[in-house]
């Protein structure tokens, strides 16, 4: 199950970093290339998949579909919580 967690992590980790906004939230002054954005977008897909498949496949079927979206909505709210605390470097004020 912590396979199917780290997987789910993962890939929804790398779907948002495909995004804009995100990236340049989480490395100030760099851009990604579109390459790096199609990447990133197959990685992460393949990330969640791998990470539904290894929940289904440590439990059954309906237990492990339960246990992924547990485990997603972990994933987003945790990467959820760094983006808000890691902020707009312009907006932040001392």
């Amino acid at each position: 199950m912590i396979v199917g967690f780290f997987l789910t992590f993962w890939g929804t980790a790398l779907i948002v970093l495909s995004m804009k906004r995100h990236y340049r939230q989480l490395f100030v002054g760099q851009n990604r290339t579109e390459n790096q954005k199609i990447g990133f977008r197959i990685a992460g897909y393949l990330g969640l998949a791998a990470g539904a498949y290894a929940c289904v496949g440590a439990t059954s079927f309906g237990m492990g579909l339960v246990w992924f979206t547990a485990f997603l909505n972990v994933a987003v709210f945790s990467l959820a919580m760094v983006l808000a605390w890691r902020g707009n470097p312009k907006r932040v004020r001392a």
